[in-house]
């Protein structure tokens, strides 16, 4: 939401606190903690697998979208977000 804001030039929040971000939405490589994923009923493989697809229009690509992965998210763009918090813990699925 904050790189959509600031490309369509909307208010970006004072801070970002973000607790167990997913920054990927390549879920066609393995990492170690997929493993994870196997047995959680939560966040199991099958929902990350939709909610990686299910934010881009017609089909798209979500390893080749930065506001799906933010974590290609262009250089120029990042040096405009606001102080932001990482949180993650040991067994996450999403750590990697």
């Amino acid at each position: 939401m904050t790189t959509l804001a600031i490309l369509r030039n909307f208010r970006v929040p004072d801070g970002l606190v973000l607790h167990y971000p997913a920054t990927s939405g390549n879920i066609g490589h393995f990492f170690p903690s997929n493993l994870l994923t196997l047995d959680d009923y939560l966040i199991n493989f099958n929902l990350l697998f939709y909610l990686a697809t299910a934010f881009t229009r017609k089909g798209g690509d979500p390893t080749e979208n930065f506001i799906i992965s933010p974590i290609y998210t262009p250089r120029e763009i990042l040096t405009m977000f606001p102080p932001t918090k990482i949180l993650v813990a040991e067994v996450d699925p999403l750590r990697d």
